[in-house]
């Protein structure tokens, strides 16, 4: 399945590219599985499922993205965290693991390192900020051309 798809493949883009920044066909492939395995996936499960080299996968990183697998990954990974933590109430470290992380505290400094403050500090402003534009207000011209002050909640 593979080498048809590589030999017939070549209309695949990856999301975010534009047809000018298109990458190979291959590694928009490799892409694809990372992201919907991004919780387990290693370079080693790669190179066995894609039937490549470890070496030559982290050359695909290199010449496609500029950046390793390793921060392909955690970038990805902290994406899926930024949605968990702006969208739910999960507790910080139901939401390391439900990213991959087996630690909280590696989830919380790759985190930081990541987005420049903790887990908690990002999901407080977001919920401050949440709340100050739940509320706000827009005017309106009705049939009647007088203008109404409208709440919105």
């Amino acid at each position: 399945v593979n080498i048809v798809l590589r030999k017939y493949g070549k209309s695949a883009l990856y999301y975010g590219f534009n047809e000018q920044d298109s990458i190979d066909t291959d590694f928009a492939f490799i892409l694809e599985y990372i992201t919907q395995h991004y919780r387990t996936v290693t370079l080693d499960e790669l190179s066995e499922f894609f039937h490549y080299s470890k070496p030559y996968l982290s050359s695909l990183f290199k010449k496609n993205m500029n950046q390793t697998f390793v921060t392909v990954l955690r970038n990805i990974k902290m994406r899926h965290a930024l949605d968990f933590l702006a969208n739910t109430k999960k507790a910080i470290e139901e939401i390391g693991i439900e990213v991959g992380y087996n630690s909280t505290d590696h989830f919380s400094r790759s985190f930081k390192q990541y987005n420049h403050c903790s887990p908690s500090e990002f999901r407080k402003k977001i919920r401050e900020q949440q709340e100050d534009s739940e509320i706000f207000v827009r005017y309106s011209l009705p049939a009647t051309k007088s203008f109404q002050l409208l709440e919105l909640a």
